[in-house]
């Protein structure tokens, strides 16, 4: 995280997305938070990713 702090949850972030690859189960907000707080990805690119997803209907 910037200036050398970590951000709650980083860690658990990064294990929710693995956890959800490997049962297959989409999870956009939890891996846009963890590219967020491992720095690969802005807050504004994160939410236009989120708002850019198609519209379906969830099971």
């Amino acid at each position: 995280a910037a200036g050398g702090k970590l951000a709650e949850g980083a860690f658990t972030a990064r294990a929710l997305i693995e956890l959800a690859a490997e049962r297959n189960v989409e999870m956009p907000i939890s891996a846009v938070v963890d590219a967020i707080v491992s720095g690969e990805m802005s807050i504004d690119t994160a939410i236009e990713s989120l708002l850019m997803r198609p519209v379906k209907s969830e099971a």
